[in-house]
């Protein structure tokens, strides 16, 4: 374990370093908090008011298709950097609705094969999961959300993101992704912190199924969890009382270093994270080449208060013009039979 542990930290410097060619030709997947990608138009059926032309956010047009363009930045980096590993998925959060998927995919590099699986959330806000996927790396064949369900004290809903759950080829390989947004620190770490065990409860009842069916299924989970690698709702996950499904968290080894994807008061958090089932480690058709923090200068605010955190879109309701409060999260896949790379 010492040595997997080593290889996902070294993995995770040399993308925070911003090395290119780190390994050949298998696929990267990751996950991406985009930090309120609102549209521009009043929902009346969720929150989204701050984030309209009028709202205290001033959204316009113009911000909107700014923010699309330096996510779109962030994406072409993220594969030239890997390059020739080819992008397979990625999962993202904070995404008000369809349009703005569409509109993400339109000015994508890769346009043409640029797809993406999404359902509505109940979340108050509007906010969502999605799945972007390149159609000519990932075949999907199956989708589905599952609600994460909560309730205060007095017993009323508390409403939040579903999983997404999707499921297809990633080249010749069934793999399962579940893309998570578990609840919010809002209210204090401690107070809210069941709410996120209860969606990690939920998150594992989904692999326990796809175990069920198939006991040798490769799975990942991603997400912003709004807990670290060694918080309880993590471990809860990653150590399963069902000792066939063994969970393996790079991002455990990475954050004892001091690498973080968000800051909070001058402090780094690892809430966006890539969790893997064990076969990826050795009897895979796929193996975990590593797994990191992208983490480059340009996606760095320089200086002022908040230097080295993340360049992101507003401080407060200061528009800065950045890419997001978070760094994505990364890793490499490649077929252990290379044949089956296409």
């Amino acid at each position: 374990m010492r040595k997997k542990h080593l290889k996902a930290v070294l993995f995770a410097l040399l993308f925070t370093a911003g090395i290119q060619g780190l390994v050949a030709q298998g696929y990267w997947i990751g996950f991406y908090n985009l930090e309120n990608l609102f549209d521009t138009i009043n929902n009346k059926e969720v929150d989204d008011n701050e984030h309209t032309p009028s709202g205290a956010y001033n959204w316009s047009t113009e911000r909107f298709n700014h923010k699309i363009d330096q996510i779109n930045k962030v994406i072409d980096s993220i594969s030239r950097a890997t390059s020739p590993n080819i992008w397979g998925v990625l999962g993202v959060c904070e995404i008000e609705n369809a349009s703005v998927l569409k509109a993400l995919c339109n000015k994508f590099a890769a346009a043409n094969s640029c797809r993406f699986v999404h359902f509505e959330s109940p979340d108050r806000r509007g906010i969502d999961v999605a799945l972007l996927y390149n159609s000519n790396a990932f075949k999907p064949t199956h989708f589905e959300k599952v609600a994460v369900r909560l309730f205060l004290s007095d017993n009323t809903p508390k409403y939040t993101r579903d999983l997404l759950v999707v499921s297809g080829w990633l080249g010749s390989t069934k793999v399962h992704f579940i893309v998570a947004h578990w609840p919010s620190r809002s209210g204090g770490q401690k107070r809210s912190e069941y709410f996120r065990i209860t969606a990690s409860y939920y998150s594992k009842r989904v692999t326990d199924s796809i175990k069920q069916n198939d006991p040798q299924a490769q799975i990942v989970l991603m997400g912003d969890l709004n807990d670290d690698p060694n918080d309880r709702s993590v471990k809860r996950f990653v150590q399963s009382k069902n000792t066939e499904i063994g969970f393996y968290n790079p991002m455990e080894a990475i954050h004892k270093q001091g690498v973080g994807s968000i800051a909070y008061r001058d402090r780094w958090h690892l809430f966006d994270q890539l969790i893997f089932t064990n076969n990826f480690l050795k009897e895979g058709p796929l193996r975990l080449q590593g797994a990191g923090v992208y983490r480059k200068k340009f996606l760095t605010q320089l200086d002022g208060r908040f230097k080295n955190y993340p360049l992101r879109t507003y401080v407060g309701q200061n528009y800065v013009g950045g890419y997001s409060d978070h760094f994505p999260v990364i890793a490499i896949l490649t077929p252990t039979d290379p044949k089956e790379y296409d």
